[in-house]
């Protein structure tokens, strides 16, 4: 998995809901058509920008000789976009890609928000927290929450060289997976998305 995949994946989701309408006939049962175009506008650009500003804030890292310290990041962003099933799972079309770019650009954000060379001097000056409030509101606060926990985790990880199973393994008290279960499995509602979609984008009332 590389960014190139990841532009892959956005614009196969992208195809696909220009075919099937399925997010904008949910908005359209909750919101007014401008607000619906508008939502969808938003979506897109933020999932096209994400694979942009991984590959930004690693030519800096690269460039400051500090891609080892952040390899780990990177190697988290990329292994919850293979996730088939993680909180918002990949299925659910446009939507099932939100949670991914969500934590990539979250990550992307401390990353580039890091002191480089003394105080003041930051690795690159990306501030993305607008962009992230409101992607917050679309995806709810159940799902946001634990995306959080998991960015916060995986940055503070950079000290101890963590992978991203080792890191959802300490949300989850240390229980151990086997090989059959994904890494996020005991993060994610036991109750199958189709019954509790509602619940996790319902910050909108999107779902």
């Amino acid at each position: 998995m590389n960014t190139n995949d990841i532009r892959k994946t956005i614009e196969e989701k992208i195809s696909e809901e220009s075919r099937t309408n399925s997010f904008r006939n949910h908005l359209s049962s909750v919101v007014d058509q401008e607000a619906v175009a508008n939502v969808l506008e938003f979506i897109k650009n933020y999932l096209r920008v994400t694979p942009e500003l991984i590959d930004k804030v690693y030519a800096q890292a690269q460039q400051y000789n500090l891609l080892n310290q952040f390899q780990p990041i990177f190697n988290g962003v990329f292994a919850y976009w293979i996730e088939e099933y993680d909180l918002i799972p990949d299925n659910h079309g446009l939507a099932g890609i939100c949670d991914d770019a969500y934590l990539s650009l979250s990550l992307m954000h401390m990353i580039a928000n890091t002191q480089v060379q003394g105080p003041g001097v930051l690795l690159e000056n990306v501030d993305l927290s607008q962009m992230n409030n409101d992607m917050r509101i679309i995806i709810g606060p159940q799902v946001s929450s634990q995306l959080d926990a998991i960015a916060i985790a995986t940055y503070q990880s950079i000290h101890i060289q963590n992978s991203i199973s080792e890191l959802v393994n300490m949300f989850t008290g240390g229980m151990p997976f086997g090989n059959s279960f994904s890494p996020f499995q005991n993060m994610i509602d036991q109750q199958r998305i189709d019954d509790s979609v509602n619940a996790q984008l319902g910050a909108m009332g999107i779902f």
